[in-house]
């Protein structure tokens, strides 16, 4: 029988460009965790999930950026919120479960998502065409 070892990749196999000031690049170095609150234990995932990263939970639709810079929560909806966090290796699920000791189920998104980072002096001329939101430096 053939033996097969499967290798992860960055899906956009490390994408980075330059375009008149402004960066873009796949940020392969992150990994993505959603997290389901359970029916009746909203209230108790919530404080679970703010000692475990020191984040109160945002508002659907807001995300939420760690004092140190290193995770981030995206709420997606009323009961459902992304955690976006630097990690190596594949054990990012195991890792966030560990920190919520069962107060929310886990999912690993890391493989089905891209995260792009955007950056540079002209970001901000890059994204007003595509960005529906208020990216006005006020």
């Amino acid at each position: 029988m053939a033996e097969f070892k499967l290798i992860a990749e960055p899906f956009l196999g490390s994408y980075a460009k330059s375009f008149d000031g402004v960066e873009l690049r796949e940020a392969a170095d992150n990994s993505l965790v959603s997290l389901a609150l359970p029916l009746g234990g909203e209230e108790a995932s919530c404080k679970a999930i703010e000692k475990a990263f020191g984040i109160a939970v945002p508002e659907v639709g807001h995300s939420a950026l760690s004092n140190d810079g290193a995770t981030r929560l995206l709420r997606m909806g009323q009961d459902q919120l992304f955690v976006s966090f630097a990690h190596d290796g594949t054990d990012a699920e195991p890792y966030i479960a560990a920190k919520l000791k069962g107060a929310a189920y886990s999912t690993d998104q890391t493989h089905v998502w891209v995260t792009l980072e955007i950056s540079g002096a002209n970001v901000r001329k890059a994204l007003e065409r595509i960005c529906p939101i208020d990216i006005d430096p006020a």
